[in-house]
């Protein structure tokens, strides 16, 4: 089973059944978290236990240390449905891939590079 992941609070709820087809787990944004700076976000992400954030967030690996994070980020190229379905298998192999620390970029194509530490 894939690792236990959740989505951030703009990616797109309907991503959750499509990644569901390729045996990934997701969990949306719960409500209670909304209105967050990454920072605290960040913070209950390793507080839950969750293996991967996907946010659609590029600039969170910049703004915040996440190499020593016990959970990886995956960042698809926008939050916009259509094309993250498009590509969804790819987003499913990157949550699969990811390890803690790592942050998982992916391009328009589905293609993905990992960023160690």
């Amino acid at each position: 089973m894939s690792p236990h992941a959740i989505l951030d609070e703009p990616v797109p709820r309907d991503l959750i059944a499509a990644l569901a087809t390729f045996n990934c787990v997701v969990a949306p944004f719960p409500n209670e978290w909304k209105g967050l700076r990454n920072g605290d976000l960040l913070a209950r992400v390793e507080a839950e236990s969750i293996s991967v954030l996907i946010t659609c967030d590029r600039n969170m690996r910049f703004q915040h240390t996440i190499g020593t994070r016990p959970f990886a980020l995956v960042v698809p190229p926008d939050q916009r449905l259509v094309r993250l379905l498009a590509i969804c298998e790819q987003i499913s192999q990157a949550i699969k891939s990811a390890a803690p620390g790592h942050v998982v970029l992916l391009n328009r194509t589905g293609q993905f590079d990992v960023l160690a530490p």
